[in-house]
């Protein structure tokens, strides 16, 4: 076993031991995970390590983490540092609000778990910030396309006039199958608190895509933008 490497991760990943790479990584604001060196390279065995291939935290030596909770709830953006980090992108001026003394702001919500692991959930430009709390689309997403009514579920802030943001949902219907917003909802609450569910569900026949495929969610969040407030008036 690899020193400072549990013999899962040995197992799970097949690590071989070709160098040393100097990692750390850092939540943020005042929430940091860092490691003095981290042995090896990893080839993913995905059937084993489905719960596990972004919560590469247990594989540090040395881990210490400030303030952030191992809940899996709380919430913050994962910055970067390493030789292997660039320190800015050539001739961009995203530059400036992308790299921090030396830290790459990575534009992505993480979680820790009870376990020390460390899990993406989001996108800091997707997730729904309402009343101070984050609310993590992708898991509204996931959770609703779980639901065997649901074809496609994309979820967006829209404004609110006094909790800044709440989410809406996108959804798309299987073809011949019915489902209520009602439906949807209490299939909603079994998983998420009341103050995370979405204020409205608003069901299409098609959720537009990027030209790789993805949810455009830059052009829904825009659609969609006033449509709380408006539906208020």
């Amino acid at each position: 076993m690899l020193k400072g490497i549990p013999s899962t991760m040995n197992d799970d990943y097949q690590l071989n031991v070709t160098r040393i790479i100097q990692h750390a990584a850092r939540i943020h604001p005042k929430r940091e995970i860092a490691s003095r060196t981290f042995a090896g390279m990893f080839r993913y065995n995905y059937a084993k390590a489905y719960e596990r291939i972004c919560a590469i935290a247990n594989a540090l030596e040395e881990l210490w983490i400030n303030e952030l909770p191992w809940d899996g709830k709380s919430v913050g953006e994962l910055w970067i540092r390493g030789l292997w980090v660039a320190k800015e992108y050539h001739n961009d001026e995203r530059t400036m609000n992308s790299f921090v003394d030396g830290w790459w702001k990575s534009g992505d919500v993480a979680v820790i778990t009870p376990e020390g692991y460390v899990k993406v959930v989001d996108r800091v430009k997707d997730v729904i910030k309402s009343g101070g709390e984050w609310i993590s689309s992708v898991d509204l997403e996931n959770y609703l396309m779980g639901h065997p009514a649901v074809l496609e579920a994309c979820v967006v802030a829209a404004e609110h006039p006094k909790w800044q943001e709440r989410p809406i949902a996108i959804v798309v219907p299987k073809p011949g199958s019915e489902v209520t917003k009602d439906e949807l909802r209490e299939f909603l609450a079994k998983r998420f608190a009341k103050w995370q569910l979405p204020d409205d569900i608003i069901f299409v026949n098609e959720i537009p895509k990027t030209s790789v495929g993805k949810f455009d969610k830059k052009r829904l969040r825009e659609q969609y933008r006033r449509y709380l407030i408006e539906k208020m008036e």
